[in-house]
């Protein structure tokens, strides 16, 4: 497991356990919310174990990002997956508590890119111990999902990804909101080769 810059966990503030208190209905949701967490975590490390792929985190200043990676160092190119919104609502109306994707997508895609080096970036509060961060507000699943820091952020864990790999270029894939994502990030930089998105807005 490699770790770029590390940060200690912090509880989550109330405003999570007072969505879950709205009604008898929505305990239920987030009582399963909470059941099938490790069971999201462990496909995602199955789909990247099979691919050679090692975890990793990156710290880039208000969130922790968590990814898998890998870097064989012997490209000029970065392939770099994005993930989609992930677990954003339980239902039409109901928010979820935890927005780590039940299918990640792009790590499958990622995970069957054959390129030398090849990363995925999952989306902020994505795969974090519980309790989630207090950063982790659900605006930043929902309505803030493309706001200027998860750009910002996005693209700084885009900049430690290429600085590790030792390449020059990369290529950025997206799914669904991660393609959106994708594309924020590739209109502030040089160093883009390639812009992929799949199944977008």
């Amino acid at each position: 497991m490699k770790t770029f810059f590390a940060k200690k966990a912090r509880p989550v503030g109330r405003a999570f356990f007072f969505i879950c208190m709205l009604s008898f209905p929505l305990l239920a949701a987030c009582e399963t919310t909470t059941s099938i967490l490790g069971a999201r975590g462990d496909i995602a490390e199955e789909v990247a174990s099979s691919a050679d792929m090692t975890k990793f985190f990156v710290e880039t200043g208000k969130f922790e990002l968590v990814g898998f990676h890998r870097l064989r160092g012997n490209s000029d190119t970065v392939s770099i997956y994005i993930e989609g919104d992930g677990l954003a609502f339980l239902s039409e109306n109901v928010v979820s508590l935890d927005p780590t994707p039940r299918d990640p997508v792009s790590l499958r895609m990622a995970a069957r890119d054959p390129s030398a080096n090849v990363a995925y970036i999952a989306r902020p509060c994505h795969y974090q111990s519980r309790p989630l961060p207090k950063v982790c507000d659900y605006a930043y699943w929902t309505n803030a999902r493309f706001a200027p820091e998860v750009v910002q952020e996005t693209d700084r864990a885009v900049d430690a990804i290429l600085k590790a790999s030792g390449a020059r270029q990369i290529r950025l894939f997206g799914y669904s909101g991660g393609g959106v994502l994708a594309a924020l990030v590739a209109q502030s930089r040089s160093d883009v080769a390639a812009l992929v998105t799949f199944s977008s807005p």
